[in-house]
């Protein structure tokens, strides 16, 4: 404030002329302004040395090496910036001024903070852009009332427990702009009266647990800038008030619930321009009143259910800038009362394209930016359950189509952008040009047609309804479709897709396997074009397939015109039936139990089930003799009967196969008879 002094005292007209008073000069040769003093005494100093205004003082740009006058005893603001002063100089010089309140040693030469002896009432001291490279807590402890201290920057290296006084007042610490790497466990825990605490742009590398232990007061806490690499668990225990958090530029890569242990109160965090990848189950517990959440340009690449659990009171989400390509079903579920959400400068086309429903939760969205996302069609279902917004987003994306009723969950949606220069304007668009036509005086719709022809470079705006006509679209169109099958395991899956577009323009060809896009290196592609247009073909081979390859599988082709999605079809992995116990031949007299042992293995795990001489016409079946014990493998026939002779065949079946093994039951009818049974032989199928 000081430093308007001039410019305050020359517009109210209260400047003196120079001549008046015959005028000082500094060292370096100018001409100090002379002011009448407004204070209760000491106009003799304001006029020869330091402009005043009120009990304030200015003294500074002064290249003062050294206060060869004392200060007036009256001043409560005294501004020293951009002098050559040093801490000596101020300690033996500066003293016994019991009514200062504020002093600024800005910019100045010094080494360390000066001792002042007298200046008890200090409340603001600020000493940024010096040397200083240790907190002395001998200097602090002369000012008992300081509650504002900046020391943004010095050279500081160090902080420690003993860098404060056991008694003091603080409030605000500004340590931006030093030489921190390390933050110890109870390096502040003196400044329990400490609100705002900044240390952006030093070179943090590691902030310990219990670092910030005592700090119940402080509400707003600043590391920005640094290279804090991960938050250790427990590391801001204790900041039982803390509303603002920001951790933005720092090389943060996991977000973990034991990096925010107890932070009950936050409502505000910046995590912007991290490394972040991953967002670990339950890792917002302990911040469950967050309000506003800053995740933008990051490494996140996948969002589901469980990456913003607790978050029922976020109410601005920040994701802009991440590699997302994909949010998951439930992703929103318990950001219920979110407002604001950013989505900008990701990769979530195909959520826009394919999904059914991806904001589903969000009844109270308001806003929402999906602006530079590579969408080249928007689904009928993309915005379901968006009721409360009203603005949305989507420049900067080469938008083809738009389907019909795209926007029917959105009655309240009052601001429309997009200036895509790729729509094709057929009869599938008349409903678009029709909806904005009703909304013009609303929506920033500057969209322009690609297709047709004669429409082309032609403002959507501008048309008239009977433009809309159909004709054959450039648009790749589905012909063969991959379906879904069985794979046995070891052996190799072939899954093939093809479309056909009108345009002589290249497609181009993805595959994904549960929403996770395949290297190109896993499918073969191949185009034709002729007087018809185009026809392309996609095949994706899974080699050897294992159990890894199992999931569903969905491709995806593109070319200038627009997209589409194959359905998502279902690959499944099997192995053969195969025997782990198998049934022996059996010998037993009438009214005994008979027992035959078969198990079977493979994946899908096998049906067992039994057949008697080629059928299922048990006597022992019927008259409910028959007994199977699971757990044991086991097939009882009970009170065994001569009917009950004969062979019985264990089939073991699964989608991959048919396997069967068979055994004879032999009943005895005395000692010295015995049945013969003919055993047919056995066979697998």
């Amino acid at each position: 404030m000081l430093r308007l002094i001039a410019t305050i005292l020359a517009v109210v007209g209260i400047w003196l002329p120079q001549v008046a008073y015959g005028g000082v000069r500094s060292d370096d040769g100018d001409t100090l302004p002379i002011l009448p003093q407004a204070g209760p005494s000491g106009g003799n100093f304001c006029q020869r040395h330091c402009p005043c205004l009120g009990n304030a003082i200015d003294c500074s740009k002064k290249n003062l090496k050294t206060l060869a006058v004392p200060m007036p005893s009256w001043v409560d603001n005294l501004d020293l910036a951009s002098n050559r002063l040093s801490h000596e100089t101020i300690s033996t010089q500066l003293r016994d001024l019991g009514k200062l309140q504020e002093l600024n040693l800005n910019n100045n030469r010094l080494h360390r903070l000066p001792v002042l002896m007298g200046v008890r009432n200090l409340t603001k001291l600020i000493a940024s852009n010096n040397l200083i490279e240790t907190i002395d807590a001998e200097a602090l402890a002369g000012l008992p009332a300081l509650k504002f201290l900046d020391l943004s920057r010095n050279a500081i290296q160090e902080v420690q427990y003993s860098s404060f006084p056991v008694k003091n007042n603080l409030q605000y610490l500004n340590l931006n702009f030093n030489k921190l790497v390390v933050l110890t466990k109870g390096t502040f825990n003196r400044l329990q009266s400490l609100k705002r605490l900044e240390i952006s742009s030093n070179g943090l590398e590691e902030v310990q647990s219990l670092t910030f232990q005592n700090l119940n007061q402080l509400k707003n806490l600043k590391l920005n800038n640094n290279r804090i690499p991960a938050l250790l668990d427990g590391v801001f225990h204790g900041l039982i008030a803390i509303g603002t958090l920001e951790l933005n530029n720092n090389s943060i890569s996991t977000i973990h619930k034991g990096g925010f242990f107890n932070l009950t109160s936050l409502t505000n965090l910046g995590l912007a321009h991290n490394r972040i990848e991953e967002i670990e189950q339950s890792g917002w517990e302990f911040t469950p009143k967050l309000i506003s959440l800053d995740l933008s340009y990051n490494q996140l690449e996948s969002l589901d259910r469980s990456t913003f659990e607790e978050l029922s009171d976020l109410q601005t989400l920040n994701l802009q800038g991440n590699r997302i390509a994909e949010i998951g079903e439930g992703t929103f579920n318990e950001t219920t009362s979110l407002k604001t959400l950013y989505l900008s400068g990701n990769r979530i086309s195909e959520t826009i394209e394919d999904m059914s429903g991806p904001f589903t939760g969000l009844g109270k969205l308001e806003r929402l930016y999906l602006n530079a996302n590579q969408i080249k069609s928007v689904s009928r279902n993309a915005f379901l359950g968006l009721k409360s917004l009203t603005l949305l987003e989507l420049s900067q994306n080469n938008i083809s189509s738009i389907q019909s009723n795209s926007f029917r969950d959105t009655p309240q949606l009052k601001n429309l952008i997009m200036n895509s220069t790729n729509l094709i304007c057929d009869c599938n668009l008349r409903w678009f040009y029709r909806w904005i036509r009703d909304r013009s005086n609303v929506f920033q719709i500057d969209a322009e047609c690609i297709y047709p022809i004669w429409l082309r470079n032609r403002l959507i705006r501008e048309l008239h309804s009977s433009n809309f006509t159909c004709y054959d679209s450039p648009k790749p169109h589905l012909i063969e479709e991959p379906e879904s099958q069985l794979g046995i395991r070891g052996t190799n899956v072939s899954l093939v897709c093809t479309a056909t577009s009108t345009a002589a323009d290249p497609m181009s060809f993805k595959w994904k396997q549960d929403n996770a896009e395949l290297s190109t290196d896993q499918y073969t592609t191949h185009q034709i074009n002729n007087e018809n247009g185009t026809i392309g073909t996609t095949e994706l081979i899974i080699p050897n397939i294992q159990q890894a390859g199992a999931g569903k599988y969905q491709c995806i082709i593109t070319n200038n015109y627009g997209v589409v999605y194959s359905p998502k079809v279902k690959v499944t992995v099997g192995t053969y039936p195969k025997f782990r116990k198998t049934p022996s031949d059996v010998s037993v007299e009438p009214g005994k139990v008979a027992r035959l042992n078969c198990a079977a293995m493979g994946d899908p795990k096998p049906q067992i089930y039994w057949e008697k001489d080629g059928g299922n016409d048990f006597p022992a079946a019927k008259e409910r003799r028959m007994h199977v014990i699971p757990n044991e493998d086991a097939f009882l026939i009970l009170n065994v009967q001569l009917v009950d002779m004969g062979v019985y065949s264990c089939t073991a079946e699964n989608p991959a196969g048919v396997i069967r093994a068979n055994a004879s039951v032999i009943v005895l009818e005395s000692e010295t008879a015995v049945r013969p049974v003919t055993q047919p032989g056995d066979g697998n199928r």
